[in-house]
Protein backbone atom coordinates (compact mmCIF):
# COMPACT_ATOMS: atom_id res chain seq x y z
CA UNK A 1 0.00 0.00 0.00
CA UNK A 2 1.94 3.06 -1.28
CA UNK A 3 1.72 6.37 1.11
CA UNK A 4 0.25 9.31 -0.17
CA UNK A 5 2.06 12.79 0.75
CA UNK A 6 -0.74 14.78 1.67
CA UNK A 7 -1.22 17.87 -0.38
CA UNK A 8 -0.53 21.58 0.70
CA UNK A 9 -3.57 23.54 2.08
CA UNK A 10 -4.07 25.69 -1.16
CA UNK A 11 -4.77 29.90 0.68
CA UNK A 12 -8.27 31.51 -0.11
CA UNK A 13 -7.99 33.34 -3.03
CA UNK A 14 -8.92 36.67 -2.03
CA UNK A 15 -12.00 37.85 -2.81
CA UNK A 16 -12.29 40.71 -5.59
CA UNK A 17 -12.17 44.38 -5.20
CA UNK A 18 -15.09 46.15 -6.12
CA UNK A 19 -17.22 49.02 -5.86
CA UNK A 20 -20.02 49.57 -3.35
CA UNK A 21 -22.49 51.97 -2.67
CA UNK A 22 -22.99 53.01 1.22
CA UNK A 23 -25.04 55.34 3.28
CA UNK A 24 -22.94 56.43 6.37
CA UNK A 25 -24.10 58.28 9.34
CA UNK A 26 -21.60 60.31 11.12
CA UNK A 27 -21.14 61.23 14.62
CA UNK A 28 -23.25 64.40 14.47
CA UNK A 29 -26.03 62.52 12.99
CA UNK A 30 -25.69 63.74 9.35
CA UNK A 31 -25.75 61.19 6.70
CA UNK A 32 -23.33 60.45 3.86
CA UNK A 33 -23.86 58.59 0.62
CA UNK A 34 -21.68 57.59 -2.13
CA UNK A 35 -19.69 54.70 -3.73
CA UNK A 36 -16.05 52.98 -2.71
CA UNK A 37 -13.52 50.23 -3.56
CA UNK A 38 -13.65 47.50 -0.99
CA UNK A 39 -13.13 43.61 -0.97
CA UNK A 40 -16.61 42.85 -0.26
CA UNK A 41 -19.63 44.19 1.90
CA UNK A 42 -17.49 43.52 5.53
CA UNK A 43 -14.51 45.40 4.07
CA UNK A 44 -16.61 48.28 2.78
CA UNK A 45 -17.94 48.44 6.69
CA UNK A 46 -14.88 48.51 7.90
CA UNK A 47 -13.85 51.33 5.85
CA UNK A 48 -16.36 53.14 6.80
CA UNK A 49 -15.91 52.69 10.59
CA UNK A 50 -11.95 53.92 9.89
CA UNK A 51 -13.04 57.02 9.44
CA UNK A 52 -15.82 57.70 11.66
CA UNK A 53 -18.79 56.76 9.52
CA UNK A 54 -21.08 53.66 10.82
CA UNK A 55 -22.53 51.83 7.87
CA UNK A 56 -26.55 51.95 7.14
CA UNK A 57 -26.34 50.37 4.28
CA UNK A 58 -24.03 48.67 1.43
CA UNK A 59 -24.80 47.47 -1.84
CA UNK A 60 -22.50 46.22 -4.73
CA UNK A 61 -22.60 48.57 -7.24
CA UNK A 62 -23.20 46.57 -10.78
CA UNK A 63 -20.02 45.83 -13.20
CA UNK A 64 -21.81 47.34 -16.16
CA UNK A 65 -22.62 50.25 -14.53
CA UNK A 66 -19.24 50.42 -12.29
CA UNK A 67 -17.17 49.92 -15.75
CA UNK A 68 -19.38 52.91 -17.30
CA UNK A 69 -16.87 55.22 -18.86
CA UNK A 70 -15.84 57.85 -16.86
CA UNK A 71 -16.65 61.51 -17.43
CA UNK A 72 -14.34 64.22 -18.14
CA UNK A 73 -14.24 66.73 -15.19
CA UNK A 74 -16.51 70.22 -15.35
CA UNK A 75 -18.04 72.24 -12.97
CA UNK A 76 -20.70 70.20 -11.04
CA UNK A 77 -18.44 67.36 -10.49
CA UNK A 78 -16.35 69.58 -8.83
CA UNK A 79 -18.77 71.56 -7.19
CA UNK A 80 -19.90 67.80 -5.86
CA UNK A 81 -16.53 67.12 -4.82
CA UNK A 82 -15.92 70.37 -2.80
CA UNK A 83 -19.38 70.31 -1.44
CA UNK A 84 -18.76 67.13 0.34
CA UNK A 85 -15.52 67.69 1.06
CA UNK A 86 -16.83 70.66 3.14
CA UNK A 87 -19.32 68.53 5.15
CA UNK A 88 -16.71 65.93 5.91
CA UNK A 89 -14.24 68.40 7.32
CA UNK A 90 -16.84 70.11 9.27
CA UNK A 91 -17.98 66.79 10.62
CA UNK A 92 -14.62 66.60 12.11
CA UNK A 93 -12.55 64.12 9.66
CA UNK A 94 -8.86 64.89 8.09
CA UNK A 95 -8.60 66.51 4.70
CA UNK A 96 -6.65 63.17 3.33
CA UNK A 97 -9.39 60.76 4.19
CA UNK A 98 -11.87 62.72 3.01
CA UNK A 99 -10.10 63.04 -0.33
CA UNK A 100 -10.18 58.97 -0.45
CA UNK A 101 -13.67 58.78 0.52
CA UNK A 102 -14.87 61.32 -1.76
CA UNK A 103 -12.51 59.88 -4.73
CA UNK A 104 -14.85 56.43 -4.94
CA UNK A 105 -17.97 58.79 -4.95
CA UNK A 106 -16.75 60.65 -8.32
CA UNK A 107 -18.29 60.08 -11.60
CA UNK A 108 -15.14 61.32 -13.28
CA UNK A 109 -12.44 58.95 -13.12
CA UNK A 110 -9.70 61.10 -13.55
CA UNK A 111 -11.14 63.38 -10.45
CA UNK A 112 -11.21 60.72 -8.16
CA UNK A 113 -8.01 59.36 -9.02
CA UNK A 114 -6.13 63.04 -8.68
CA UNK A 115 -7.78 63.18 -5.37
CA UNK A 116 -6.42 59.69 -3.84
CA UNK A 117 -3.03 61.11 -5.57
CA UNK A 118 -3.14 64.20 -3.11
CA UNK A 119 -4.94 62.39 -0.54
CA UNK A 120 -1.41 60.32 -0.79
CA UNK A 121 0.70 63.27 -1.36
CA UNK A 122 -0.63 64.82 1.84
CA UNK A 123 0.34 61.62 3.91
CA UNK A 124 3.85 61.84 2.45
CA UNK A 125 4.09 64.65 4.84
CA UNK A 126 3.65 67.43 1.56
CA UNK A 127 1.93 70.46 2.31
CA UNK A 128 -1.84 71.17 1.14
CA UNK A 129 -0.24 73.60 -1.51
CA UNK A 130 2.15 70.94 -2.87
CA UNK A 131 0.31 68.66 -2.98
CA UNK A 132 -2.48 70.26 -5.40
CA UNK A 133 0.14 71.64 -7.35
CA UNK A 134 1.45 68.09 -8.68
CA UNK A 135 -2.47 67.89 -9.80
CA UNK A 136 -3.18 71.40 -10.84
CA UNK A 137 -4.82 70.25 -13.87
CA UNK A 138 -7.78 68.82 -12.16
CA UNK A 139 -8.85 71.32 -9.80
CA UNK A 140 -9.53 75.14 -9.65
CA UNK A 141 -6.42 77.78 -9.75
CA UNK A 142 -5.29 77.90 -6.20
CA UNK A 143 -7.16 75.53 -4.64
CA UNK A 144 -4.54 74.12 -2.55
CA UNK A 145 -3.41 77.59 -1.26
CA UNK A 146 -7.14 78.45 -0.30
CA UNK A 147 -7.27 75.19 1.82
CA UNK A 148 -4.18 76.01 3.41
CA UNK A 149 -5.11 79.22 4.34
CA UNK A 150 -8.69 77.73 5.22
CA UNK A 151 -6.87 75.11 7.74
CA UNK A 152 -4.49 78.14 9.15
CA UNK A 153 -7.61 79.87 10.76
CA UNK A 154 -9.46 76.43 11.88
CA UNK A 155 -12.47 77.21 9.94
CA UNK A 156 -11.94 75.04 6.64
CA UNK A 157 -15.37 73.97 6.07
CA UNK A 158 -16.57 77.73 5.96
CA UNK A 159 -13.86 78.32 3.20
CA UNK A 160 -14.46 75.85 1.32
CA UNK A 161 -18.86 76.67 1.05
CA UNK A 162 -17.52 79.91 0.34
CA UNK A 163 -15.26 78.97 -2.16
CA UNK A 164 -18.29 76.44 -3.75
CA UNK A 165 -20.28 79.81 -3.57
CA UNK A 166 -17.90 82.00 -5.80
CA UNK A 167 -17.46 79.16 -8.35
CA UNK A 168 -21.13 79.08 -8.95
CA UNK A 169 -21.48 82.80 -9.62
CA UNK A 170 -18.57 82.36 -12.19
CA UNK A 171 -20.09 79.50 -14.18
CA UNK A 172 -23.77 81.47 -13.46
CA UNK A 173 -22.56 84.45 -15.06
CA UNK A 174 -20.63 82.36 -18.11
CA UNK A 175 -23.74 80.30 -18.78
CA UNK A 176 -26.54 83.32 -18.91
CA UNK A 177 -24.06 84.67 -21.28
CA UNK A 178 -23.64 81.26 -23.26
CA UNK A 179 -27.03 81.22 -23.34
CA UNK A 180 -28.23 84.62 -25.19
CA UNK A 181 -25.20 84.37 -27.50
CA UNK A 182 -25.80 80.67 -28.66
CA UNK A 183 -29.25 81.22 -30.46
CA UNK A 184 -28.07 84.29 -32.46
CA UNK A 185 -24.67 82.32 -33.41
CA UNK A 186 -26.26 79.56 -33.90
CA UNK A 187 -28.24 81.25 -36.66
CA UNK A 188 -25.72 83.08 -38.39
CA UNK A 189 -24.07 79.71 -38.88
CA UNK A 190 -26.78 78.19 -40.57
CA UNK A 191 -27.24 81.25 -42.38
CA UNK A 192 -23.91 81.18 -43.63
CA UNK A 193 -23.86 77.40 -44.63
CA UNK A 194 -27.03 77.60 -46.75
CA UNK A 195 -25.69 80.67 -48.61
CA UNK A 196 -22.50 79.11 -49.17
CA UNK A 197 -24.19 76.12 -50.57
CA UNK A 198 -26.23 78.32 -52.76
CA UNK A 199 -23.18 79.93 -53.90
CA UNK A 200 -20.95 76.91 -54.28
CA UNK A 201 -23.13 74.58 -56.20
CA UNK A 202 -26.81 75.93 -57.17
CA UNK A 203 -26.10 79.00 -58.74
CA UNK A 204 -23.19 77.49 -61.11
CA UNK A 205 -25.99 75.00 -62.69
CA UNK A 206 -27.98 78.17 -63.32
CA UNK A 207 -25.56 80.35 -64.87
CA UNK A 208 -24.93 77.19 -67.05
CA UNK A 209 -28.39 77.15 -68.29
CA UNK A 210 -28.64 80.87 -68.34
CA UNK A 211 -25.18 81.06 -70.09
CA UNK A 212 -27.06 78.88 -72.91
CA UNK A 213 -29.27 81.53 -73.61
CA UNK A 214 -26.84 83.86 -73.78
CA UNK A 215 -28.55 85.78 -70.63
CA UNK A 216 -25.61 88.23 -69.13
CA UNK A 217 -25.59 87.42 -65.51
CA UNK A 218 -26.57 90.85 -63.30
CA UNK A 219 -23.21 92.20 -60.72
CA UNK A 220 -25.05 90.94 -58.19
CA UNK A 221 -25.05 86.80 -59.58
CA UNK A 222 -21.35 87.26 -60.88
CA UNK A 223 -20.94 87.69 -57.14
CA UNK A 224 -22.24 85.13 -55.71
CA UNK A 225 -20.80 82.80 -58.34
CA UNK A 226 -17.03 84.64 -57.46
CA UNK A 227 -17.75 83.65 -53.59
CA UNK A 228 -18.94 80.02 -54.80
CA UNK A 229 -15.91 79.29 -56.67
CA UNK A 230 -13.62 80.92 -53.60
CA UNK A 231 -15.73 78.74 -51.52
CA UNK A 232 -14.99 75.54 -53.27
CA UNK A 233 -11.54 76.15 -54.22
CA UNK A 234 -10.55 76.86 -50.51
CA UNK A 235 -13.04 74.22 -49.36
CA UNK A 236 -10.00 71.71 -48.04
CA UNK A 237 -7.86 74.19 -46.50
CA UNK A 238 -11.14 75.87 -44.33
CA UNK A 239 -11.42 72.23 -43.39
CA UNK A 240 -7.67 72.04 -42.46
CA UNK A 241 -8.22 75.62 -40.87
CA UNK A 242 -11.36 74.08 -38.87
CA UNK A 243 -9.60 70.79 -37.74
CA UNK A 244 -6.64 73.63 -36.65
CA UNK A 245 -8.39 75.46 -34.55
CA UNK A 246 -10.21 72.44 -32.43
CA UNK A 247 -6.71 70.94 -31.91
CA UNK A 248 -5.78 74.90 -30.90
CA UNK A 249 -9.18 74.77 -28.78
CA UNK A 250 -7.77 71.56 -26.90
CA UNK A 251 -4.54 72.61 -26.40
CA UNK A 252 -5.27 76.03 -24.84
CA UNK A 253 -7.84 74.20 -22.17
CA UNK A 254 -5.29 71.86 -21.01
CA UNK A 255 -3.18 74.91 -20.68
CA UNK A 256 -5.44 76.58 -18.70
CA UNK A 257 -5.92 79.68 -20.48
CA UNK A 258 -8.79 79.67 -22.34
CA UNK A 259 -11.10 81.26 -19.99
CA UNK A 260 -8.81 83.78 -19.70
CA UNK A 261 -8.75 84.31 -23.81
CA UNK A 262 -12.19 84.36 -24.64
CA UNK A 263 -13.15 86.62 -21.55
CA UNK A 264 -9.56 89.08 -22.73
CA UNK A 265 -11.05 88.82 -26.29
CA UNK A 266 -14.68 89.87 -25.56
CA UNK A 267 -13.99 92.58 -23.67
CA UNK A 268 -13.34 94.00 -27.25
CA UNK A 269 -16.78 93.46 -28.79
CA UNK A 270 -19.31 96.08 -28.45
CA UNK A 271 -22.15 95.45 -26.29
CA UNK A 272 -20.06 92.01 -24.38
CA UNK A 273 -17.20 93.47 -23.48
CA UNK A 274 -19.14 95.71 -21.02
CA UNK A 275 -20.93 92.02 -19.63
CA UNK A 276 -17.44 90.42 -19.07
CA UNK A 277 -15.67 93.60 -17.73
CA UNK A 278 -18.73 93.91 -15.01
CA UNK A 279 -18.32 89.95 -14.55
CA UNK A 280 -14.76 89.68 -13.91
CA UNK A 281 -14.99 92.70 -11.33
CA UNK A 282 -17.94 90.99 -9.80
CA UNK A 283 -15.50 87.72 -9.34
CA UNK A 284 -12.49 89.54 -8.18
CA UNK A 285 -14.52 91.12 -5.09
CA UNK A 286 -15.98 87.46 -4.70
CA UNK A 287 -12.87 85.77 -4.47
CA UNK A 288 -11.29 88.58 -2.81
CA UNK A 289 -13.78 88.06 -0.10
CA UNK A 290 -13.28 84.27 0.21
CA UNK A 291 -9.11 84.82 0.62
CA UNK A 292 -9.50 87.45 3.42
CA UNK A 293 -12.48 85.19 4.91
CA UNK A 294 -9.52 82.39 4.56
CA UNK A 295 -6.92 84.46 6.78
CA UNK A 296 -4.92 85.57 4.05
CA UNK A 297 -3.85 89.38 4.52
CA UNK A 298 -4.69 91.90 2.08
CA UNK A 299 -2.10 92.04 -0.71
CA UNK A 300 -1.55 88.23 -0.38
CA UNK A 301 -5.32 88.19 -0.80
CA UNK A 302 -5.36 90.49 -3.63
CA UNK A 303 -2.41 88.74 -5.62
CA UNK A 304 -4.98 85.26 -5.44
CA UNK A 305 -8.15 87.05 -6.22
CA UNK A 306 -6.15 88.75 -9.23
CA UNK A 307 -4.91 85.00 -10.33
CA UNK A 308 -8.19 83.55 -9.73
CA UNK A 309 -9.94 86.01 -12.66
CA UNK A 310 -6.98 86.15 -14.72
CA UNK A 311 -7.91 88.65 -16.99
CA UNK A 312 -4.56 90.56 -17.85
CA UNK A 313 -6.68 94.02 -17.01
CA UNK A 314 -7.28 92.31 -13.22
CA UNK A 315 -3.59 90.93 -12.92
CA UNK A 316 -2.55 94.61 -13.34
CA UNK A 317 -4.75 96.45 -11.47
CA UNK A 318 -4.70 93.68 -8.07
CA UNK A 319 -0.67 93.70 -8.65
CA UNK A 320 -0.54 97.96 -8.43
CA UNK A 321 -3.42 97.41 -5.64
CA UNK A 322 -1.26 95.04 -3.38
CA UNK A 323 1.73 96.93 -3.86
CA UNK A 324 0.62 99.85 -2.84
CA UNK A 325 -0.93 97.97 0.32
CA UNK A 326 2.46 96.65 0.84
CA UNK A 327 4.16 99.96 0.67
CA UNK A 328 1.80 101.30 3.06
CA UNK A 329 -0.01 103.93 0.87
CA UNK A 330 -3.71 103.79 0.43
CA UNK A 331 -5.55 101.79 -1.04
CA UNK A 332 -8.37 103.89 -2.22
CA UNK A 333 -6.05 106.20 -5.18
CA UNK A 334 -6.67 106.27 -8.09
CA UNK A 335 -5.78 103.67 -10.28
CA UNK A 336 -4.19 103.78 -13.84
CA UNK A 337 -5.69 100.77 -15.36
CA UNK A 338 -9.40 100.96 -15.93
CA UNK A 339 -10.68 97.31 -15.18
CA UNK A 340 -10.92 97.85 -11.73
CA UNK A 341 -13.26 100.52 -11.43
CA UNK A 342 -12.60 103.43 -9.00
CA UNK A 343 -15.28 102.57 -6.75
CA UNK A 344 -14.14 99.39 -5.88
CA UNK A 345 -10.68 100.32 -4.03
CA UNK A 346 -12.45 103.19 -2.20
CA UNK A 347 -14.88 101.38 -0.98
CA UNK A 348 -12.18 98.49 0.36
CA UNK A 349 -10.32 101.25 1.81
CA UNK A 350 -13.12 102.36 3.79
CA UNK A 351 -14.45 98.72 4.82
CA UNK A 352 -10.40 98.15 5.72
CA UNK A 353 -10.78 101.26 8.27
CA UNK A 354 -13.76 100.13 9.69
CA UNK A 355 -13.28 96.41 10.03
CA UNK A 356 -15.89 95.23 7.52
CA UNK A 357 -14.17 94.36 4.72
CA UNK A 358 -15.52 90.73 3.78
CA UNK A 359 -19.38 92.25 3.65
CA UNK A 360 -18.24 95.25 1.85
CA UNK A 361 -17.21 92.66 -0.68
CA UNK A 362 -19.85 90.27 -0.80
CA UNK A 363 -21.81 93.94 -1.61
CA UNK A 364 -19.62 94.96 -4.65
CA UNK A 365 -19.54 91.44 -5.98
CA UNK A 366 -23.80 91.20 -5.85
CA UNK A 367 -23.61 94.83 -7.32
CA UNK A 368 -21.65 93.86 -10.23
CA UNK A 369 -22.88 90.72 -10.70
CA UNK A 370 -26.19 92.65 -11.18
CA UNK A 371 -25.18 95.11 -13.31
CA UNK A 372 -23.63 91.99 -15.57
CA UNK A 373 -26.85 90.18 -15.37
CA UNK A 374 -29.08 93.56 -16.49
CA UNK A 375 -26.88 94.10 -19.35
CA UNK A 376 -27.15 89.99 -20.23
CA UNK A 377 -30.89 90.30 -20.22
CA UNK A 378 -30.45 93.62 -22.26
CA UNK A 379 -28.57 92.11 -24.88
CA UNK A 380 -31.54 90.35 -26.60
CA UNK A 381 -33.14 93.56 -27.39
CA UNK A 382 -30.23 94.70 -29.52
CA UNK A 383 -29.58 91.47 -31.33
CA UNK A 384 -32.44 89.97 -32.22
CA UNK A 385 -33.22 93.26 -34.60
CA UNK A 386 -30.04 93.07 -35.41
CA UNK A 387 -30.21 89.39 -36.76
CA UNK A 388 -33.53 89.52 -38.33
CA UNK A 389 -32.24 92.58 -39.99
CA UNK A 390 -28.78 90.60 -41.14
CA UNK A 391 -31.09 87.32 -42.47
CA UNK A 392 -33.91 89.86 -44.29
CA UNK A 393 -30.43 91.81 -46.23
CA UNK A 394 -28.80 88.30 -46.72
CA UNK A 395 -31.63 86.65 -48.31
CA UNK A 396 -32.89 89.36 -50.16
CA UNK A 397 -28.96 89.53 -52.13
CA UNK A 398 -29.87 85.89 -52.47
CA UNK A 399 -32.79 86.10 -54.04
CA UNK A 400 -31.88 88.93 -56.49
CA UNK A 401 -28.51 86.52 -57.34
CA UNK A 402 -30.82 83.80 -58.41
CA UNK A 403 -33.97 85.63 -60.05
CA UNK A 404 -32.72 88.78 -61.79
CA UNK A 405 -31.05 86.09 -64.31
CA UNK A 406 -34.16 84.68 -64.96
CA UNK A 407 -36.18 88.10 -64.95
CA UNK A 408 -33.67 89.14 -67.91
CA UNK A 409 -34.77 85.78 -69.93
CA UNK A 410 -37.85 86.09 -69.59
CA UNK A 411 -37.49 89.72 -70.82
CA UNK A 412 -35.45 87.91 -73.54
CA UNK A 413 -37.50 85.32 -74.90
CA UNK A 414 -40.72 87.53 -74.98
CA UNK A 415 -39.09 90.16 -76.79
CA UNK A 416 -37.61 87.39 -79.21
CA UNK A 417 -34.21 88.71 -78.69
CA UNK A 418 -32.66 84.85 -78.36
CA UNK A 419 -31.32 82.81 -80.65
Amino acid sequence: MSETTPSAAVPPAPPPVGQYRYEGQDHAGGVLRGTLEAAGAADAEARLAAIGLRAVAVDPVPVAEGRSRPRTLGAEDFLLFNRQLAHLTRAGLPVERGLRLIAGDMKSGRLAAAARAVAEELEKGRSLPEAFQLHARRFPALYGRLMEAGIKTGDLPAMLFSLGRHIELTARLRQMLWNTLAYPLGVLAGLALIIGMIAAYLLPMLATIYGGFKVNLPLITQAFLWLGERLRAFGLVAAILAVALLILLIVVRIKGTRVAAIDTFGRRLPGIGPVISRGQVARWCDALKVAIEAGLDLPAAIDLASEAVGAAGILRDGEALAERVRRGEPIDAELSGVTIPPAVPAAIGIASRAGDLPAALATLSAMYAEQAEQRVRALPAVLMPLLFLIIAITFTLTLLAIFLPLIKLIQAISGGDWS
